[in-house]
């Protein structure tokens, strides 16, 4: 991934919100270089974002700092001399008056029309923002153009400034797709395929062993009788793609059914023909109507009977 697909994915973080927070986060804990100054969430951050995108770009920790001037002297050998040849990915360094001595502030170039440059940066108006200037504004002081880096590894960048209980929420209600097609998609996304399985597995095992259930199984299960979910494969998808636990459900289903069959005043007729519509003989709605008035049963009875059997 490159530094400006990467930096575009994190536009619209503001400080003082959780993302924000995981975002310097991941920056201590993952793009830090060893034994310098760890940021706290009331910091200048213009350099710190740019140091997450570098690492997580592939390029390691080598460049990473939280200030300016010690960042650019990392890759100034880099240093673009014709601003002619501004393009996307390089990197802008600020000084916002020609006495300054120190630079001040640090993004990276999305796009080029002319000689306008788009760049998005960090800590701009508290947040990840878009900056258009001209290439030759003269408060730009340095432009860097690091070496494309190809990530070979096997083991994609990825970033820790999100939710992963929510992503794996995703996953779960198939947003994501299954199989290699779920990890591709991930990735792409930065987020970190193996941290937001597992996070998958432990949701999928607290609704397994009935901890913390997100849902009313006896209500989703009578919901399964009445045929919202359909049958086979396509009730499993169905169920699943909602976040529900196919075989809590289709347990409890069988549990209702028999419920039923056992019940009090067992009466062959409208009792049993009522049974044979919550199995899903006669189908739903008017065709359901259609179908038991066609054998010469009172719908209405029978529906009522249908009702009582699933109120108990």
């Amino acid at each position: 991934m490159k530094l400006a697909d990467y930096a575009e994915q994190k536009l619209g973080i503001k400080e003082g919100t959780s993302t924000f927070n995981r975002l310097i986060d991941d920056y201590n804990n993952e793009c830090r270089p060893s034994g310098s100054y760890r940021m706290t969430y009331n910091d200048s951050w213009c350099a710190c974002f740019v140091s997450i995108c570098l690492t997580h770009c592939g390029y390691g920790k080598n460049y990473n700092s939280v200030d300016c001037d010690e960042l650019y002297s990392k890759m100034s050998k880099y240093h673009l001399t014709n601003r002619n040849n501004v393009k996307r990915n390089d990197i802008i360094f600020y000084s916002w008056k020609k006495t300054d001595a120190d630079l001040q502030h640090v993004g990276i170039v999305t796009s080029r029309q002319g000689n306008i440059i788009t760049v998005i940066e960090g800590n701009k108006s508290n947040a990840v923002s878009l900056r258009q200037i001209n290439v030759y504004d003269s408060t730009i002081r340095h432009i860097v153009q690091l070496p494309d880096i190809k990530v070979d590894t096997g083991a994609r960048p990825y970033c820790s400034c999100y939710d992963v209980t929510q992503v794996a929420k995703d996953v779960i209600r198939g947003k994501y797709g299954n199989g290699a097609k779920r990890k591709q998609a991930l990735e792409s996304k930065g987020y970190n395929y193996t941290e937001v399985q597992k996070k998958v597995n432990e949701l999928l095992k607290q609704v397994d062993t009935g901890a913390n259930p997100s849902y009313d199984v006896t209500q989703v299960a009578k919901d399964v009788i009445r045929g919202k979910y359909g049958n086979g494969a396509k009730r499993k998808q169905a169920l699943e793609s909602k976040g529900y636990n196919y075989t809590e459900v289709q347990k409890k289903v069988n549990e209702l059914l028999k419920q039923v069959d056992t019940g009090a005043n067992p009466s062959y007729d409208v009792t049993q023909v009522a049974k044979d519509v919550i199995r899903g003989k006669y189908g739903n709605g008017a065709k359901r109507k259609q179908a038991l008035e066609s054998k010469g049963y009172n719908y209405t009875e029978v529906q009522k009977k249908v009702n009582e059997l699933l109120k108990k």
